[in-house]
């Protein structure tokens, strides 16, 4: 008996890579690229090879000093591209066509957003949001020092910060840091998702007119 029972299998939402490139406004040549990508993680061999993709064409505009490329942490994506250029995976193996569609999906995005530039402005805020999410152990979290505890209101993190792009005829995007486990899409999920994250990015996306080739 499997450990899983059978269930529905392809795709949920579409996985998807989005870049922001923020460039001084004396000189687009000083930037800084903050790349969001529907998956688990982001290995560091992913991150040198996007870069390397960047630098045939760009030069040096871009290295490791100024590319971020983090993941927003789905348990429903594809796996195998871990580690890849050693030998083993972290995951237990390492599938070449997982690993080129990454970084090529993380490249394209950050082409579009260089072919996108415009003058713009940055806002940052940050609030308070409750009743979201819980703390993954809160018997574990009770293990730590009282006067560690009481520095703070809840037992986990409730303040999001929120990036906003905007350009002169509105709104370009927004970048978005709330700390939530994506796991809504549980054990005996078998369809590729974003998960919820994925799927709020794709509404928001929608809600601004935004469409796609291909599938969502």
């Amino acid at each position: 008996m499997g450990l899983w029972p059978p269930g529905p299998e392809g795709l949920h939402v579409r996985l998807r890579s989005r870049a922001f490139i923020i460039a001084e406004a004396r000189t687009s040549a000083r930037r800084l690229v903050l790349v969001s990508v529907d998956l688990g993680s982001i290995d560091h061999h992913i991150v040198l090879g996007v870069l390397e993709n960047l630098q045939a064409h760009f030069s040096d505009a871009f290295t490791l000093g100024n590319v971020i490329i983090g993941a927003m942490h789905t348990h429903a994506g594809p796996t195998g591209y871990w580690q890849t250029r050693t030998d083993t995976g972290f995951d237990g193996g390492h599938y070449p066509e997982h690993y080129a569609a990454v970084v090529q999906g993380i490249t394209d995005s950050i082409f579009q957003a260089h072919h996108d530039l415009e003058p713009g402005a940055v806002s940052v805020n940050t609030g308070r949001v409750e009743n979201t999410g819980v703390n993954r152990s809160a018997i574990a979290y009770l293990e730590n020092p009282a006067a560690e505890r009481d520095r703070y209101a809840d037992n986990t993190n409730t303040t999001m910060t929120l990036l906003k792009f905007t350009r002169a005829t509105g709104d370009i995007g927004l970048i978005n840091w709330y700390g939530l486990h994506l796991t809504a899409m549980n054990d005996y999920n078998r369809l590729v998702s974003g998960d919820y994250k994925g799927d709020a990015s794709l509404q928001e996306e929608r809600s601004r007119g935004v469409t796609y080739n291909g599938s969502e």
